[in-house]
């Protein structure tokens, strides 16, 4: 009788993590910080020793996960995946950290990182865990709660007392207050880019909306400004702004300058016009006409239909586009580093000049953590206009 997959993708990802975990470097070992690392293997023996996971518990874990691409039940398979994978990325973390606090005993100065199968497999298990979910429940905001909730053992083993011993815990140590200063710029770029895309681009899709030939114009100005590179378009800020700050005295002093955050803004702004704008065209364009007609028979005017007619049932659409807006900003402000706007993209590149690769993971690990937060929070605001909506 032949086997049937009944999940072909969660199959497909079950062989990757296989491949990652036993086939790629899962942890890097250097005797300081200024010495190559050099990756190691994950081996079966070192499961062997968990302080949390006897050894035949970890066996069944994936034992239990290899055989859920042939269950029938969706649902079945989709508790028995997510459990599984939150329980193996602890069990990923644990090898790490143990091997860390082993190694530091002999010598002080050994730097125990995480390895490239190691990122890939919690990854790949990332993943598994969001296919999962998808036969749970269709709601976007409990998708979106459940596939943070797997990642939670895992976070708090990385930030109990026990992972000091880590390379990347170490990087966090001697750079806290650039990664402080790093956080409070990042927040501050996203915040500005954000309330000026939204002052803008609000009143630009409601113009776009009712004239058309402003809205094919806008459009296409829009797509082709999407287009271009982020690090080109900083670069062709730079001598604009750096000029006018020269003949406009009062510019600098408000911190417009050829670099900063003020080109960075500006950029950021620009890129974030499209979504707004389109998603507010969009969603003004799918209000039924009948409903149109019935709010001005009842008396209403061009404003109080724009307003409490249009703008309330487009409101998802369009907080749908700034929920875009908002993610591609936290990600693009990391590039803006390069033009002295700061954040954590200069984390990353000092990092990635000094070949560290926890530095640069210092500065990459707190983008997506922002990036899942915000994606979380206008899912939760689009969750609550679905429960309102009439």
């Amino acid at each position: 009788m032949p086997i049937k997959i009944h999940n072909k993708v969660l199959f497909v990802l079950l062989i990757c993590a296989v491949w990652a975990a036993f086939f790629l470097p899962f942890l890097t070992v250097a005797a300081n910080r200024m010495m190559t690392p050099k990756g190691e293997l994950l081996q079966w023996a070192q499961l062997t020793g968990l302080a949390l996971m006897p050894h035949g518990f970890v066996v069944l874990a994936v034992a239990l996960l290899v055989m859920t691409p042939f269950f029938s039940n969706k649902r079945l398979s989709a508790l028995a995946v997510l459990s599984m994978v939150s329980l193996l990325m602890l069990v990923c973390g644990e090898v790490v950290i143990q091997q860390a606090n082993g190694r530091i005993l002999g010598a002080s100065t050994i730097r125990v990182s995480f390895g490239a199968g190691f990122w890939l497999l919690i990854l790949i298990l990332w993943l598994m865990a969001m296919e999962a979910v998808r036969f749970l429940t269709t709601r976007s905001i409990y998708q979106s709660l459940l596939s943070f909730a797997v990642l939670l053992p895992l976070i708090g083993l990385m930030l109990s007392a026990r992972s000091v011993n880590l390379s990347l815990y170490k990087e966090y140590t001697a750079n806290r207050q650039a990664f402080d200063a790093a956080l409070f710029e990042h927040l501050e770029v996203v915040g500005i880019t954000v309330f000026l895309s939204l002052l803008v681009g609000l009143p630009v899709g409601v113009l776009a909306f009712r004239r058309m030939r402003v809205r094919i114009w806008l459009l296409n100005v829009l797509n082709v400004i999407q287009t271009i590179p982020s690090i080109a378009l900083f670069a062709f800020l730079l001598a604009p702004l750096a000029w006018l700050a020269g003949r406009f005295p009062w510019l600098a002093d408000m911190g417009v300058h050829g670099v900063g955050t003020a080109p960075a803004v500006i950029a950021l702004t620009l890129y974030s016009l499209l979504p707004i704008v389109r998603a507010t065209v969009v969603g003004l364009q799918n209000v039924p006409p009948a409903v149109v007609d019935a709010a001005r028979g009842m008396g209403m005017d061009s404003l109080q239909v724009l307003s409490l007619v249009h703008v309330r049932l487009a409101l998802p659409v369009i907080v749908s586009g700034i929920r875009v807006a908002a993610v591609q900003t936290i990600g693009l402000t990391a590039v803006a580093a390069l033009i002295g706007a700061g954040g954590f993209g200069a984390i990353m590149f000092r990092g990635l000049s000094s070949s560290s690769v926890d530095l640069i993971m210092l500065g990459v690990l707190p983008v997506l953590a922002l990036t899942m937060c915000a994606d979380a929070f206008f899912k939760l605001i689009l969750a609550q206009l679905e429960v309102g909506a009439p």
